[in-house]
């Protein structure tokens, strides 16, 4: 079964590529608007989206959805997350 799993997987990695890269031109695009309104201050977009998609992806897996935690651990990072983009000390 696990074999299965993983072929399956390996035949769908382009559709699973395609979907995190659009996720991380989605917070990509919310970082672009920040900085424009002056909330945000970094000089690389991009890679701070692919930073952000990196903390947060474990929320997106169907197992965190039985943590009774879950909704204060996404708080938790988010905040935090966002306390690093507002960091002006460059």
């Amino acid at each position: 079964m696990f074999a299965n799993y993983i072929k399956l997987a390996k035949s769908s990695m382009e559709v699973i590529e395609k979907g995190i890269e659009e996720g991380i031109n989605s917070i990509e695009k919310i970082i672009v608007q920040g900085i424009t309104e002056g909330i945000f201050f970094t000089g690389s977009p991009y890679q701070e989206a692919k930073a952000v998609y990196l903390a947060t992806r474990v929320f997106i897996h169907p197992n965190s959805f039985e943590d009774p935690d879950r909704k204060q651990n996404i708080k938790s990072v988010v905040n935090l997350l966002i306390k690093g983009l507002k960091n002006s000390n460059k």
